[in-house]
């Protein structure tokens, strides 16, 4: 089997760079963690890409509530497999802001040690059965002036104690994936999830499962 280094297939599975959503989708949401408290996230993804490479990799993801109106998130990705010397990867530091309660929230993210950002704005309307989130982001890099656009939508559909969920994303050469999935809520602040992605452009499967808690 063809091997990729840590870094080629984490870039691959991070093309869009959104972070800090609801498992399992990609695409943020407006909610802020309360004020003092924590939210926690586990996911494991199983990637396949272009048919051909295989991986596996744990993310970890911790939030927690600094105001009413913002809260700061730190994550990274553990590669399980194909096994390479660096299995820990980049990580990742995010302030959000909502500056529109329940409308529109901003976020800023950073890979440590990187010197590029990504700036998301994040919009949110709600329909009678339906939860819709919109996400406009631009990802730069401060030392060579690179830029690039990225965009996504995902839904939600309640239906007593589960979510079904389902996004699209894309850049300026139009929408590239997709995912949809489920989520299962055990109590109010617990939940577990499963979804499938894959690309429009490409045989680029994931499939993942996940863990949300807040405390």
């Amino acid at each position: 089997m063809r091997k990729l280094t840590f870094l080629t297939v984490w870039s691959v599975l991070t093309i869009f760079h959104f972070s800090y959503a609801a498992l399992p989708l990609t695409t943020d949401d407006t909610g802020i963690v309360d004020t003092g408290k924590y939210e926690l996230e586990l996911s494991f993804d199983n990637n396949k890409i272009d048919n051909s490479v295989k991986s596996s990799i744990v993310s970890i993801s911790l939030k927690h509530g600094l105001t009413e109106k913002m809260d700061l998130g730190i994550s990274f990705p553990y590669q399980i497999e194909p096994f390479h010397k660096k299995q820990l990867g980049n990580v990742s530091i995010t302030l959000k802001f909502l500056l529109l309660r329940d409308i529109f929230a901003l976020s800023i993210n950073n890979d440590l040690g990187s010197s590029s950002y990504f700036l998301n704005g994040i919009f949110f309307y709600e329909l009678p059965r339906v939860r819709v989130h919109f996400n406009f982001g631009y990802i730069n890099d401060v030392q060579t002036s690179n830029g690039n656009v990225n965009y996504c939508c995902g839904i939600e559909y309640p239906i007593l104690k589960i979510d079904l969920v389902g996004e699209l994303l894309g850049n300026k050469e139009g929408i590239q994936d997709y995912l949809f999935g489920l989520r299962y809520r055990i109590i109010e602040m617990y939940f577990i999830c499963l979804s499938y992605g894959n690309s429009f452009k490409n045989d680029n499967e994931k499939i993942s499962l996940g863990l949300h808690l807040e405390f």
